[in-house]
Parts: structure tokens; C-alpha cells; sequence
């Protein structure tokens, strides 16, 4: 396959990764969460979003483990066709830029996983509380953020 054509499957797979990724943040943020919230009692919720989060973590660290892999990738073929990224080149300030808030994303999203999600899922158990508003006020707040950073990271993608 021509080297030009392989880039072009890579970045194919990185951006459905990405579409993939902030297309489940969408539907988290304003379908699943809103309306689970105000029609299930907290117990049900939890369950519910407890299932629901559980799948959505194993596409999360999927796109994770794709981002890694096409981006190293990515970074090579370019190294190779353009020369080695410089100090003071503009795509490489982007680069970094997008690299560093993924890695904020990836903390993000792991926080999220496997501290709050389970917390909120044994309170939820336990019944409405303050308590049980406050972590979910919180998981809104995470979930978010996560979904801003991934729109300035497609605006960073977009200057690449």
C-alpha cells in the first residue's frame, strides 16, 4: 500500500476514534444523564448508569489505546515525509498542545471510571441524599470538561 494511502487509513481510524469518543460524551451528557436523573429513582439510576458507564469505559480506553497507537504513527509517517518536529515549528506547539490535553482527558476519564462512578453507584443504592447530589453535580462538571477539552482538541486537530 502507498505510503500516502496509509496515512490516510490512520488518520481515518484516529478520527473515528475521536467522532466515537466525544459522540459518547454527547449522548452522556445530554440524553442518558438528564433524562435517566429525572425519571428513575436513585437506585435504578444508578444501576442503569452504572451498566451504561461500564460499556461506555471499554470504548473510552479503546479509543485511548487508538489514539496512542495511531498517533504514534501518525507522528512518524509525518516525521518522515516532513522532517523531525522543531522547537519553534507551529505543528509542533499544536502537537503538544493537543497532547497535553488528551493526557488530561485520559486522567479525566479514568478518575471518572473508577472512583466516582462506583462511589455514586453505592450511594445511589443507599437512596437519595445530599451527599449522593453532590457527587453527581460533580460527575457533571467532570463529564463536562472532558467534553470541552475534546472539542479544543478538535480545534487543535483542525490547525494540524
Amino acid at each position: 500500500m502507498e505510503s500516502s494511502a496509509l496515512y490516510i487509513w490512520i488518520k481515518w481510524i484516529h478520527l473515528l476514534a475521536t467522532a466515537a469518543w466525544i459522540g459518547g460524551m454527547v449522548a452522556n451528557l445530554l440524553i442518558y444523564m438528564p433524562v435517566i436523573r429525572k425519571h428513575l429513582d436513585p437506585g435504578t439510576s444508578g444501576k442503569l448508569m452504572g451498566a451504561v458507564m461500564g460499556r461506555f469505559k471499554i470504548l473510552v480506553y479503546s479509543c485511548i489505546a487508538i489514539f496512542i497507537l495511531t498517533g504514534v504513527l501518525l507522528v512518524a509517517m509525518r516525521d518522515n515525509a516532513v522532517g523531525p518536529m522543531r522547537v519553534g515549528d507551529p505543528w509542533f506547539l499544536y502537537f503538544f498542545a493537543k497532547l497535553a490535553l488528551f493526557v488530561v482527558m485520559v486522567f479525566l476519564s479514568v478518575f471518572a471510571f473508577e472512583v466516582l462512578a462506583p462511589a455514586a453507584g453505592k450511594m445511589a443504592q443507599e437512596g437519595p441524599s445530599e451527599k449522593l447530589n453532590r457527587l453527581r453535580r460533580r460527575q457533571g462538571v467532570l463529564a463536562l470538561t472532558g467534553f470541552v477539552l475534546g472539542l479544543i482538541i478538535l480545534l487543535i486537530s483542525a490547525a494540524l
